[in-house]
């Protein structure tokens, strides 16, 4: 399931900026460096349209699986972006701890230009401070050539969209890999010298027994990976497996069958050695991925490459859609929408408050005000955030406030996360079993 991030989808914000306008904008306000920075990349190609998948659910078909001219022509503006955006970064005072890959499936791109692009972040920022380099890939698309090759780039994480290692679970959720195919994909990254790699699961989805996931958590323990995330399966009348439920096609997932899935995750894999320290993020040896958490804990700034990414930079959000990447293609320096964030623009701040709340630590508010450039007291008592939190009680949440943070106890968090999806009638209407 890539990516990890939700989709920015289009936000809510001004207009379209030059650089040269949003980058003025940030250095007028900006405190001399130096400045921590994630970089973000983003792959909007596909091997084909999975029947669950929400993160893609708006792209075409055919531009998903866009072939080798049109993907060429994608890494090129990448490329282009790159070289442009990067010294005007330097210039205030960024420096890149993190980057990360995500789609899309990265992996789709050939060995030759997912080299291109790598060399020409290596050439265009000082990579002396960097602590991880994470590469997402589908099982299907992923070669020890493509593995070796990052690796002597300096990639040191590598995450498999695996979902299920059951071959008929696999072919109902339109996936293009076979489970065989996945543990061929483990052993070629360990092969290529990368020891700290991440399967990817999915609980609950449609269908899946509770022994299909029993199965799938043993297989991937047994690949003895240092991280697992499993994600809840998130009902979309998007997506084909969306629609098939709302017809009756498929069985209805309710909230208590997802508690029961995750009740079976976590004794699976924290009997295996592993501990959950975010909703879904299972670390062995302390190998959390500190990519995601660097964004879900509102640690500091990024920058995000490609058409389907967001980026915060001293308190301005800018943003392209996943869905306009020929517009992308064909002017990558232009950002799609722009703006300054602000107690009363509320409606920015929904998709980082979110996830923060419900699946990572909750909300700290000296990184809060950091972030954002405000204190979050400072809409603490606005209307549209009291709804928001009541929003989530209604769900289930409890919340835990001191003058730190706000928080989402554990023993509710999954609750009212997976009732948000209800709430939003993203799970069929009925009654809950």
């Amino acid at each position: 399931m890539t990516t990890h991030l939700l989709p920015p989808g289009p936000l809510p914000m001004s207009r379209d900026a030059s650089p040269d306008e949003v980058f003025a904008a940030v250095e007028a306000e900006l405190p001399p460096g130096p400045h921590d920075l994630l970089i973000y990349l983003h792959v909007p190609f596909c091997p084909s349209k999975c029947h669950f998948c929400d993160f893609v659910a708006d792209l075409d078909t055919a531009d998903l699986r866009s072939g080798p001219p049109i993907r060429a022509r994608y890494v090129a503006a990448l490329q282009s972006q790159i070289r442009a955006y990067a010294p005007k970064l330097a210039a205030m005072g960024y420096q890149p701890k993190r980057i990360y890959w995500g789609g899309g499936t990265p992996s789709q791109l050939n060995a030759d230009e997912l080299v291109d692009i790598c060399r020409t972040l290596n050439l265009s920022f000082d990579m002396s401070s960097l602590e991880e380099h994470s590469f997402e890939a589908n099982p299907d698309s992923l070669t020890l050539e493509k593995v070796s090759r990052l690796v002597a780039e300096g990639v040191n994480r590598v995450s498999i969209g695996v979902q299920s290692f059951n071959d008929e679970e696999l072919a109902r959720a339109g996936r293009a890999h076979s489970a065989q195919d996945a543990v061929d994909a483990a052993r070629a990254i360990r092969g290529g010298g990368i020891t700290n790699f991440n399967i990817d699961l999915i609980a609950g989805l449609t269908g899946q027994s509770d022994d299909d996931l029993k199965y799938s958590l043993d297989t991937c323990i047994s690949l003895e990976p240092m991280h697992v995330t499993v994600y809840n399966y998130r009902p979309d009348k998007r997506t084909v497996m969306g629609r098939q439920i709302k017809r009756g096609d498929r069985p209805t997932q309710y909230v208590t069958s997802m508690l029961r899935a995750f009740d079976i995750v976590r004794s699976r894999l924290t009997a295996a050695g592993y501990e959950e320290y975010a909703l879904g993020y299972f670390a062995r040896e302390g190998k959390r991925f500190l990519g995601e958490s660097y964004y879900f804990e509102l640690t500091g700034d990024y920058i995000g490459f490609g058409s389907g990414s967001v980026s915060i930079l001293g308190h301005h959000i800018a943003s392209n859609t996943h869905k306009t990447f020929h517009r992308f293609r064909d002017d990558p320096l232009t950002f799609e929408s722009y703006g300054r964030y602000a107690p009363q623009r509320f409606e920015l701040l929904t998709r980082e408050l979110r996830l923060a709340l419900l699946m990572w630590n909750g909300i700290d508010y000296a990184r809060f005000e950091r972030l954002f450039g405000f204190p979050f007291a400072t809409m603490r008592e606005l209307p549209a955030m009291r709804r928001y939190l009541e929003y989530f009680e209604n769900c289930g949440a409890e919340f835990v406030e001191d003058s730190t943070g706000l928080r989402v106890t554990d023993e509710t968090k999954l609750t009212a996360h997976l009732r948000t999806y209800e709430a939003s009638h993203l799970y069929t209407a009925g009654a809950r079993q």
